[in-house]
């Protein structure tokens, strides 16, 4: 969610919400209305006038930490890394360089071209992840959660309220658009990928795009946000392997989204909550805005993300996530939660956690281990490895045991081998008669 306001800071002036896929659109758009049950259950970062559609609360059993403690764990965070040497791909309605993201932005392909695109919802959460803000800024203040890294804009999709952005989000056209996106940010260094759009079904391509950059070492980022009838159903891509799958909360001690609506839909593929409080950004034309809700937890999601690959640059994406599951705070009792994942981001301790985890990683792998995608006939092979230890006098005597069995075996086939030839014995014959 997002809202801009004037600088002149007027209770009157226009304020305009991102959403989810509105429910206004859907039924005066046939296309997304129809279909097998998922067509136009596709959300993206659609702006809409009806500021409450499908914003979210805090669900029940989230944690109720404040956000001092968080604000520390970012400070923390930053005087490891700021997320120098990341960069970080936005696919949402593209992004302009604005003034906290200059000389930081790079454009790539426009697979949702329109005329007179406003790039809005790409832009202001690009300013939430790496904006460089004030130098006085505060966590909860304007600048980015990784202020370092730098930013590759990638357009997927309209705004809802441009014309011809509704046919971006049929049911089979928003999977290819997002596929393309990922793929082209994989391949062009994008160690980090956010995705604002998600629906309720995937496609071969988008799996395979999803499996494509994850093997390149990306860490793409998703909303696990609610929308359209059915809340808990499984949606793509957060449900895909090796996807973090970010919910979000408000926290005490900062200012809370001015808007309530559906909360974080349980299901196995949440991995963590992040806050949901607002955010000061700045929109296209230097416009300040306010993003909430899901925008901002997937710029606290992504920014620490970045921290983990600016630190360490080769961790692979699935210690990443690990290392985000095992910094988690304030999480529920047993825990994992549906609802809220191992618990609350932690900047500070996702960075350390990642560093034990590269730790780990450098001692298990040495001289004589063989890279993923080498060929056994080729190159180096791995070294023998003795997993179980044994008594070394009892390995000797089983070992003389040994060698004594297989000497008495060989004479004993010696022996048979030179026997003497048996002949049958025949009577002799009867002497002749006188």
């Amino acid at each position: 969610m997002l809202a801009g306001r004037t600088r002149r800071g007027s209770r009157a002036a226009v304020q305009v919400a991102v959403v989810g896929l509105a429910v206004a659109l859907a039924a005066t758009t046939p296309a997304m209305a129809s279909g097998s049950g998922i067509a136009g259950a596709a959300r993206a970062a659609t702006f809409s006038r009806d500021a409450g559609l499908l914003t979210r609360a805090r669900p029940a059993g989230d944690p109720a930490a404040g956000a001092s403690k968080l604000a520390a764990e970012l400070q923390a965070a930053w005087r490891i890394t700021r997320g120098r040497g990341v960069v970080v791909a936005v696919l949402s309605s593209g992004v302009v360089t604005v003034p906290g993201l200059t000389g930081k932005v790079k454009s790539g392909p426009d697979y949702a071209p329109l005329p007179d695109a406003s790039m809005i919802s790409g832009t202001v959460l690009a300013d939430a992840i790496a904006g460089t803000g004030s130098a006085s800024a505060g966590a909860f203040g304007q600048i980015g959660r990784a202020p370092d890294a730098r930013i590759l804009g990638i357009r997927v999709t309209g705004e809802g309220t441009e014309p011809g952005a509704a046919r971006d989000l049929r049911d089979g056209v928003w999977q290819a658009k997002l596929a393309q996106g990922i793929m082209y940010a994989a391949r062009h260094g994008a160690q980090v990928i956010v995705d604002p759009v998600t629906g309720y079904a995937t496609t071969p391509g988008l799996d395979a795009a999803v499996t494509y950059a994850v093997e390149h070492g990306a860490v793409i980022v998703v909303d696990a946000a609610s929308f359209g009838s059915t809340p808990n159903a499984a949606s793509y891509p957060a449900s895909l392997p090796g996807v973090v799958s970010v919910g979000d909360t408000v926290l005490t001690g900062q200012t809370a989204p001015p808007r309530k609506g559906k909360a974080t839909p349980a299901g196995d593929a949440n991995l963590i909550t992040a806050p949901a409080n607002v955010l000061p950004v700045t929109a296209p034309g230097d416009t300040p805005y306010e993003i909430f809700n899901q925008f901002s937890g997937l710029a606290w999601a992504a920014g620490t993300v970045a921290l983990i690959k600016s630190a360490y640059p080769h961790l692979p994406p699935a210690l990443v996530v690990r290392a985000l599951a095992e910094s988690a705070t304030e999480g529920p009792p047993d825990g994992y939660s549906p609802k809220i994942g191992f618990g609350l981001i932690n900047p500070a301790g996702a960075v350390r956690a990642a560093g034990r985890l590269a730790r780990l990683q450098a001692t298990a792998s040495g001289a004589g281990t063989v890279a993923a995608a080498a060929r056994l006939a080729s190159g180096p092979r791995p070294a023998l490895i003795s997993a179980i230890h044994h008594s070394a006098v009892l390995l000797e005597s089983c070992a003389a045991l040994i060698a004594v069995g297989l000497i008495l075996v060989l004479l004993a086939l010696v022996a048979w081998r030179r026997r003497p030839a048996t002949v049958e014995a025949v009577p002799p014959a009867p002497a002749a008669a006188a």
